[in-house]
């Protein structure tokens, strides 16, 4: 199965677990999913991938947190 494939199922049970759960973090791991998905795509290797979902995901839950953090 594509790399791309496997990333875009991860994306949609992620995004299924933050319809649950409304907490936001699955969303953005689930958008982190889909910049992978997107990389993929381009059939870079699987450490790129899982860097683009690492950057990707600690970004937006960085982002995140400080605007939590500045409405506590």
């Amino acid at each position: 199965m594509l790399s791309w494939i496997v990333w875009l199922i991860v994306a949609g049970v992620l995004g299924v677990a933050e319809l649950l759960t409304t907490t936001l973090a699955f969303g953005l791991l689930a958008i982190a999913a889909l910049v992978a998905a997107v990389i993929g795509t381009f059939h870079l290797d699987l450490a790129v991938q899982l860097a683009a979902f690492v950057v990707t995901a600690g970004a937006g839950l960085g982002f995140i947190r400080q605007i939590g953090r500045a409405h506590v």
